[in-house]
């Protein structure tokens, strides 16, 4: 069945770069160690993808999509030229290596075809160029079934799953619940004592299934889940690693990879978004019931990106204009429930990076007082939906009337003491003493996960979940300290990939709570 799926996906990639992250973690899985991808569908002297197998030997890959025809063939020729005929060019290459040129793609060699290309290879290997391998689409599907092994997809539940993801409509969100459970599901969670290779193996097959889904959203040019999706793949890989954390260095590849198509849709939403004046899909007067979410998911991610790269060492050249959009657009977002809470947190500190403290600090305010005004013990209606509602359950909740499947969250807040210590850490003693009455009407709440693991699934199998009252009464010099105090970084997220941790939040909004925006904030 998997061999099927894969045949009918390969025959669906459409373009070269629909196949390129999976063909990539194939080829880390057997040992290769990449150099070089291209992105953006530019080649780079004729090569998509560089590597050092095993053994030290360099391969250069240029990566096709569809049948290989005589027509097809005299289209490519002169790329193929420039694979085969001009050295490696990389700054961990030794000038003039030799190295093993391979044309790839997703269809078939036909004839006669196939003949003229063996020739064409014979003549000019004999002329001294670099010798050419070629793969067509039977020798990927080995390639990916030999990845895979034969224990993915072993049960009918996993089999519904993939298939129900596989054939969603890729226009649409992500079902960020059904792709968390296959992601978890194609990774040995249960078993503690693997192996460097199967760990190696293990993490690269999960992102291969992974692509499988995402390449269709990629294809929709629906930057939004592509990056959603392969954060998420990145995230549970993590989780595996936290139980093997000796294993990262080796493993650190796949997760490169995972990063790099992160990445690559995030830049590509941003670019997108910064070019269209008004972020409208479709007819105006049906998309206006998610415009406001619509406003909030963008303007997030884009502060998100851009607090990444600062971290990263290399600012985005298009903070300025992201700037301008968060100042413009930001009254047109929606702050729908405490799941919003990391996705404006993103806003809030880009401005106030931004020297815009003064409306960072409003904002803060503005949004507490509407916690503490809809979630006080006193209020008679349902509080502020918690983090957990999903965004389908959302809309139905505000445009069709329809209950949340969850009982009151009155009373209680996660992203409340998250606002209250940003103000704290800024010395806005009046702004948080006007409204301080109505803040003690809602309990601060935070889960906490047993297992370092669990930080990073979507659902926690096991924590605990810490309930307390504000202080009576609230000692200023005391508040400003627990806002100021430091916080471990005991996880690899933290630890080994903090850049990231601000876009892991706004994905994982049930992840965020004070201490991690304090650890945010400290490494910015």
């Amino acid at each position: 069945m998997l061999a099927r799926i894969l045949e009918n996906w390969l025959d669906n990639v459409g373009e070269r770069g629909g196949y390129e992250i999976p063909f990539a973690q194939a080829l880390v899985a057997r040992g290769h160690r990449i150099l070089f991808r291209s992105t953006h569908g530019q080649l780079e002297q004729g090569k998509d993808i560089i590597t050092i197998d095993k053994a030290g030997h360099y391969h250069g890959y240029q990566l096709k999509a569809g049948d290989l025809t005589l027509k097809a063939w005299r289209d490519i020729r002169g790329e193929v030229e420039e694979l085969i005929g001009l050295p490696l060019q990389h700054p961990d290459i030794p000038a003039g290596v030799a190295f093993t040129g391979h044309l790839v793609t997703s269809g078939l060699l036909k004839d006669p075809a196939r003949k003229t290309i063996q020739d064409w290879k014979e003549t000019w290997h004999q002329q001294g160029h670099s010798p050419l391998e070629l793969t067509d689409k039977d020798a990927l599907l080995r390639m990916f079934l030999d990845t895979h092994g034969e224990v993915l997809l072993s049960t009918p539940t996993d089999l519904e799953r993939f298939l129900r993801l596989f054939l969603a409509d890729k226009k649409d969100v992500l079902a960020k619940d059904d792709f968390a459970a296959f992601v978890e599901s194609s990774l040995p969670f249960d078993t503690t004592d693997l192996k460097r290779s199967e760990i190696k193996r293990a993490l690269a097959s999960a992102a291969i299934l992974a692509s499988y889904i995402l390449q269709g959203y990629q294809s929709a040019k629906n930057h939004h889940a592509v990056a959603e999706g392969w954060l998420m793949v990145f995230a549970y890989l993590l989780a595996l690693l936290e139980d093997f954390p000796l294993y990262l260095k080796w493993c650190r590849p796949t997760l490169d990879i995972c990063i790099s198509a992160w990445e690559t849709a995030s830049e590509d939403l941003i670019r997108e978004a910064l070019a269209s004046p008004r972020w409208v899909a479709g007819d105006f007067v049906p998309d206006y019931a998610v415009q406001g979410w619509r406003t909030t998911v963008v303007l997030s991610q884009m502060c998100s990106f851009a607090l990444y790269r600062r971290l990263k060492g290399a600012p985005l050249a298009e903070e300025g204009e992201i700037l301008v959009r968060v100042l413009k657009d930001l009254r047109h977002a929606s702050f729908w429930g405490e799941g919003a809470g990391p996705l404006f947190y993103s806003m809030v500190l880009f401005l106030w990076l931004h020297g815009q403290e003064e409306s960072a600090c409003q904002w803060s305010g503005q949004m507490a007082k509407l916690i503490a005004d809809v979630s006080g013990r006193r209020q008679t209606g349902p509080g502020m939906l918690d983090p957990y509602i999903d965004v389908r359950e959302l809309l139905g909740v505000v445009h069709l009337g329809e209950p949340p499947s969850r009982d009151t969250f009155r009373g209680r807040s996660f992203f409340l003491p998250v606002l209250v210590e940003f103000v704290a850490r800024r010395g806005r003693k009046r702004m948080l003493s006007s409204i301080w009455y109505d803040v003690c009407e809602v309990d601060r709440v935070e889960f906490t996960v047993d297992r370092k693991q669990d930080f990073y699934r979507w659902r926690a199998k096991t924590g605990s979940l810490d309930t307390r009252r504000w202080p009576h009464p609230q000692l200023w010099h005391d508040l400003v300290a627990t806002a100021g105090a430091d916080v471990p970084k005991d996880m690899l997220l933290t630890r080994d990939f903090l850049p990231l941790l601000m876009p892991f939040l706004t994905l994982y909004p049930h992840r965020f709570t004070a201490c991690m925006a304090r650890l945010v904030e400290q490494s910015v």
